[in-house]
């Protein structure tokens, strides 16, 4: 999955950094978000912090807290 589809899926983050073709971008706050971090605008490491319940898939992300 890439950063579009990430954002079409859950909008966009609250805090991205980026540097030497990586980004990482946070979506939430300190005690509930979504991390992920991302190489060549492809997601290869997502986290969750705080979330009751999360489904992940290739074709969509549920959150629910």
């Amino acid at each position: 999955m890439d950063y579009t589809q990430v954002v079409g899926i859950i909008g966009n983050p609250d805090k991205c950094d980026a540097a030497l073709g990586a980004k990482s971008c946070i979506w939430g706050d300190g005690k509930k978000n979504i991390s992920i971090k991302f190489v060549a605008d492809k997601v290869v490491l997502p986290t969750m912090k705080g979330l009751l319940k999360c489904n992940l898939s290739s074709q969509a992300w549920t959150a629910r807290m």
